[in-house]
């Protein structure tokens, strides 16, 4: 599953594209080989949603446009010739698949650019402008978005410890005003009150705009969908017919999260959470033994809580419009940090 960064930077690499410098162009061309001798696939949907989402204001013929140009770029590392590539450094067509494909998606032309509308249409369009996921795609964003604010706040707010941060964050989460428990976020604010994720990282300054604060957190609320993305694909799946994905993306913080979490149970039943673990031992070289107690046995708590919970009584977080004012409110909270 690709993130919209490593999608753009796939589309200038195969396009030749000047403005292109030479870190972002061994990065592709690593990537591309590691695609090549892994044989994986790669899929834009991540990419086709939060597009979707952050372009819900354009006409359609530019969301046509954005979503076939995609199409066109993941089509081209469909089709690439693997073994050319890895011993020529040469992006072209593997012609006996490409002909597979004309038979599939019925067409006549050697275009890849032929190919892609016809491609999209027939692999996305039905899920992508489905408004339900798209709906509950933004849902899940903004819970997120709302606890990276309370998340800023406590730390930019309190001279507290650590671990007593992270209790504070831990009791909003809790509390009934938001009443939804997000493991990740937990894991990124006891990284984050440790000051212990790349520079970039939801930067807050008082030389920066509130706009330019909202952006960042707001992108990053997206990239915790990214990693929620391959459980909800399970759950999606049938008995016949599953997707095993796996996160690629180019942003550090989601690298280092992503690497520190397993997924141990997806129910196809939406009502039921999935079960993730901590690896402790990487959390505790990186925060300290006690952060990493805190955390795991949180988890461990929620799990337990949660699956009773959840199955004897169902889910009541909190409703839309309750958390639209909380947002509100913490927006105002944020923006007194931020140059006014």
């Amino acid at each position: 599953l690709l993130d919209s960064q490593i999608l753009t930077l796939l589309r200038k690499y195969f396009d030749k594209d000047s403005s292109m410098n030479s870190p972002d162009k061994r990065c592709i061309h690593q990537l591309l080989k590691f695609f090549a001798t892994k044989k994986c696939d790669v899929s834009p949907f991540f990419y086709y949603i939060e597009s979707l989402v952050k372009n819900e204001n354009l006409n359609e013929a530019k969301k046509q446009k954005y979503a076939i140009d995609a199409a066109e770029t993941i089509l081209k590392v469909h089709l690439m010739d693997e073994e050319i590539f890895l011993n020529e450094d040469c992006v072209t067509p593997d012609w006996e698949r490409f002909e597979n494909y004309k038979k599939q998606y019925d067409i006549s032309s050697d275009c890849i650019k032929d190919l892609a509308p016809i491609w999209y249409k027939k692999n996305f369009s039905g899920i992508i402008e489905d408004p339900t996921f798209i709906q509950d795609s933004k849902d899940i964003v903004s819970y997120t978005y709302v606890a990276l604010l309370k998340m800023i706040l406590i730390h930019k707010t309190s001279g507290r410890g650590v671990v007593k941060k992270l209790q504070d964050f831990f009791s909003f989460l809790e509390h009934e005003d938001f009443n939804v428990f997000l493991m990740r976020e937990s894991l990124i604010a006891a990284y984050y009150f440790s000051n212990n994720l790349p520079d970039k990282f939801i930067q807050i300054q008082s030389d920066m705009t509130f706009d330019k604060v909202r952006q960042k957190i707001l992108s990053t609320a997206w990239d915790f969908l990214l990693l929620r993305m391959p459980e909800i694909q399970l759950m999606y799946g049938t008995a016949k017919d599953t997707t095993f994905s796996y996160v690629c993306s180019a942003d550090r913080a989601v690298q280092k999260l992503g690497r520190l979490f397993t997924i141990e149970l997806v129910s196809s039943q939406a009502q039921i959470p999935s079960i993730i673990s901590l690896k402790h031992k990487e959390i505790s070289q990186d925060l300290g033994e006690e952060v990493a107690n805190k955390l795991c046995s949180k988890l461990r708590e929620q799990n337990e809580r949660r699956q009773v919970n959840l199955i004897l009584n169902g889910v009541n977080p909190v409703l839309k419009e309750k958390l639209e004012v909380l947002a509100s409110n913490l927006e105002d909270q944020v923006r007194v940090l931020c140059k006014q």
